[in-house]
């Protein structure tokens, strides 16, 4: 069984690699730890929303709370928080991947090519501006994108 990690594991690890570990974990990842903050214990997306109002210029909490609201289909909510995150530059390339994920789910196809395009111009050489790269081409050839586990 999948044990829930401390802070410090979690710095240690990176929230994206946790993260990722706990989706891709198979029959033995905890459930409630994909939608929950590990810093503390049994707490949701509710939570966390009431720890960033408490700590707004946390970018990393923020960025937690954006990439739950994103898993946990709340993406009018989601859009906000990235956004806020992009007006802070704090890792611009990867929040207009997840905005423009979000506004092609939402069938706003020129708003997701926009933010996938800034993808590119912000880290070119990045895993995330491939990522970026391959959408966009696959919609502008009018094919249709599988963003549910991405």
């Amino acid at each position: 069984m999948v044990k829930k990690r401390r802070d410090s594991d979690l710095s240690r690890l990176g929230k994206r690699s946790w993260v990722k570990e706990q989706l891709e974990g198979g029959p033995e990842r905890d459930d409630s730890v994909v939608t929950g903050y590990s810093g503390v214990p049994s707490t949701g997306i509710e939570e966390l929303k009431r720890m960033v109002t408490q700590n707004p210029d946390n970018v990393d909490m923020k960025d937690m709370l954006a990439f739950m609201l994103y898993s946990n289909n709340r993406l009018d909510e989601a859009i906000e928080v990235f956004k806020d995150l992009v007006d802070r530059n704090h890792n611009p390339g990867n929040q207009h991947l997840y905005l423009g994920n979000i506004y092609y789910r939402k069938g706003l196809i020129q708003m997701a090519l926009v933010h996938w395009d800034k993808v590119r111009e912000c880290a070119p050489a990045s895993v995330e501006a491939a990522k970026a790269r391959e959408r966009a081409a696959t919609v502008r050839q009018g094919l249709s994108l599988n963003l549910d586990d991405k």
